[in-house]
């Protein structure tokens, strides 16, 4: 399941640079969907994914929903240790919050 998850997220991200943000949002919430319901996901690759999340949802304009995202992707991040990012999830919240 792990390995599907990854390709769907793949997916969205490449759907989101080309500005398909309806099938990228699609993507993204199956393949968290998988993540979530797999007890063997890393945290990294969750956090990886509702970072995709978390950025298509500022490019649209769903502010509430990009922050919630990034917060818990900021969250996952600091637990494994990716500084990076939470660096970047703390800054698209103080942009979004702006």
């Amino acid at each position: 399941m792990q390995r599907l998850a990854h390709s769907i997220r793949h997916v969205a991200d490449i759907h989101r640079h080309l500005g398909n943000s309806q099938f990228a949002e699609s993507c993204y919430r199956e393949a968290l969907d998988l993540y979530r319901a797999d007890a063997g996901t890393g945290q990294l690759d969750l956090a990886n994914a509702i970072r995709g999340y978390a950025i298509l949802k500022a490019d649209i304009g769903d502010r509430e929903q990009a922050c919630l995202l990034w917060e818990e992707a900021g969250k996952l991040y600091a637990a494994v240790g990716v500084q990076e990012g939470a660096a970047e999830s703390s800054r698209q919240l103080a942009l979004l919050a702006g």
